[in-house]
């Protein structure tokens, strides 16, 4: 019986969704199991990296691309939560041209990536895990079932340019997203 509860304790397996007492959701991607919320790739090489404990997406073409189904993760409703938190690392090794990355957000009526439902944001190199806290409050289009975020990294990057998810947290407020995006970049580093 010790055996099985030792062979048990080697495998455990953190659900991936976290709620906090601010009713904020973070998905937290420090498992391999992550990985199949991951679709649709296209000139992204999509891995869990075990060291980073992170997902890692590595530019192998133009306009790379992969598909995060946040429905399949956790019920979130755009409606309450307006502020999204992509923790991240883009290493300083990257190339310059790793400073652009586009979210395609969508929800409710918008199914997919669509044209015009985006946001574009400057990724900077460095050694350490950063945030970028999104402002969605305005976006006609970030209403209803938030169903995937369709991440570009790197819209002009070069190839073995790397991109490190670990954490997209959604927030009902300004002040949460501050709040998660500090404590969520203390964990990843």
């Amino acid at each position: 019986a010790l055996a099985v509860i030792m062979a048990a304790a080697c495998f455990t397996y953190a659900a991936p969704v976290k709620a906090n007492a601010a009713g904020d959701v973070t998905l937290r991607f420090d498992n391999s199991n992550n990985l199949s919320y991951f679709s649709g790739t296209h000139n992204l090489h999509v891995a869990y990296s075990g060291f980073e404990e992170a997902i890692l997406m590595a530019v192998t073409g133009d306009d790379p691309y992969v598909l995060l189904n946040v429905e399949g993760m956790a019920n979130v409703s755009a409606d309450t939560y307006k502020y999204v938190v992509v923790t991240y690392l883009s290493p300083a090794a990257n190339s310059s041209k790793a400073e652009k990355t586009e979210l395609f957000m969508s929800a409710g009526s918008t199914s997919g990536p669509t044209a015009g439902c985006s946001v574009l944001f400057d990724t900077q190199r460095a050694h350490k895990y950063r945030t970028e806290d999104i402002d969605m409050t305005g976006a006609s289009y970030w209403s209803g079932k938030v169903h995937n975020i369709r991440f570009d990294a790197y819209c002009q990057g070069e190839t073995w340019d790397i991109f490190y998810l670990s954490s997209v947290t959604f927030c009902q407020s300004a002040s949460a997203a501050n709040a998660a995006a500090s404590a969520e970049a203390a964990r990843a580093n």
